[in-house]
């Protein structure tokens, strides 16, 4: 009997102890219960998924900050949002301090302005660098291609082109063949062969039109169907090179 007492006493305080710890706690009113289960799925939760749910807390918080704010505008509720508010910016001017730091030490991998510099004086190098590197991939092709320039006599539009393509051709070194689909001549290319049916072949819709053409692989590719400006010849070139297409 002795035993079985002490045993009910030993509960008895553990009851005891148990109800104290629970009155102390009184502050927390309702809000005192914590479901086990939360607390598991939170510890099992990745970083990522711990990062996301204190973030989206914060965005709450601050949201819910405001509403009282807007709802009931006092001295209160306003300097409650704003101290909510100046946390979120305090850790914002934390972040982009981080960002430069790791920016500032891994330029090469991750600073843009390495390669693409936004300072006037160090973008007009690298513009005419990357202009210098276009030209000379277009003036290797012209040791695989050639051009085909479909004109008219009666055309006016291939009469403004034709300096265009000759200078082209000047500068890049590209063979130029003029075909004259009405048997008209004109000025930079007066031994103009005429059109023996390869305009219809190759789909010729409008003048003028300029094709680069690989002789070897017979490979066809339209530059210009009406006239167009000669840096937008070299755009179009680079760009189809770039791309694989050339």
């Amino acid at each position: 009997m002795k035993y079985i007492f002490l045993i009910l006493m030993s509960f008895l305080s553990i009851s005891v102890e148990s109800k104290a710890a629970f009155y102390a706690d009184k502050a927390r009113g309702w809000f005192w219960y914590e479901d086990p289960r939360l607390k598991e799925e939170e510890e099992f939760k990745s970083p990522t998924e711990r990062a996301k749910s204190y973030i989206e807390k914060i965005k709450q918080e601050l949201e819910d900050k405001k509403a009282v704010a807007l709802a009931n505008p006092t001295s209160k509720t306003i300097y409650s949002y704003m101290q909510a508010q100046k946390q979120v910016m305090d850790r914002s001017e934390l972040f982009s301090k981080k960002w430069l730091e790791v920016l500032y030490t891994n330029p090469e991998e991750l600073d843009y302005t390495v390669k693409h510099p936004t300072m006037q004086a160090a973008r007009h190098i690298a513009i005419d660098e990357e202009k210098k590197q276009r030209e000379d991939r277009i003036k290797a092709l012209s040791e695989e291609y050639g051009l085909f320039f479909f004109f008219a006599g009666s055309c006016s539009y291939c009469h403004g082109f034709a300096p265009i393509v000759q200078q082209f051709s000047q500068k890049y070194g590209w063979n130029v063949l003029a075909i004259s689909l009405d048997g008209g001549s004109i000025k930079e290319y007066p031994n103009a062969q005429r059109d023996n049916g390869i305009a219809k072949t190759l789909n010729i819709k409008s003048l003028p039109t300029l094709i680069a053409v690989c002789p070897k692989t017979g490979k066809t590719i339209l530059l210009s169907a009406g006239m167009t400006a000669f840096d937008q010849i070299e755009k179009r070139l680079d760009v189809l090179m770039q791309s694989g297409e050339m």
